[in-house]
């Protein structure tokens, strides 16, 4: 049970706090909590539809991240244990792409 709990800590924090950007958005541009960029702080507008935007991207990193970290973990659980959290470790990097991506789509489709 222990080893479900680590492979899944991760994408369930990163679901937490997409779920908590999304329901709770910052209502103004600030310095402190939310999805900051240059472009995204220019306008009210724009802050608002980063904050959305982030928070979608955030919940399907985490949902892509629970799902092939579960089917990893109950796909090789029995093999051997070191290959598992090798491969769940690779797999974590996914999430990470489709973060990075995401970050990219969001501030460059923001206007200027």
């Amino acid at each position: 049970m222990g080893k479900v709990l680590i492979v899944v800590a991760v994408p369930l924090i990163l679901f937490v706090f997409g779920l908590l950007l999304w329901k709770y958005p910052p209502k103004d541009v600030n310095s402190f909590y939310g999805f900051r960029t240059r472009r995204s702080s220019k306008t009210q507008k724009n802050w608002d539809c980063a904050q959305k935007r982030c928070a979608k991207a955030l919940l399907l990193a985490a949902c892509i991240s629970i799902i092939l970290n579960l089917l990893g973990y109950l796909f090789y659980n029995f093999a051997q244990p070191s290959f598992v959290f090798e491969n769940l470790a690779y797999l974590s990097l996914i999430p990470l792409v489709v973060l990075i991506v995401s970050i990219f789509r969001i501030n460059y489709t923001l206007p200027d």
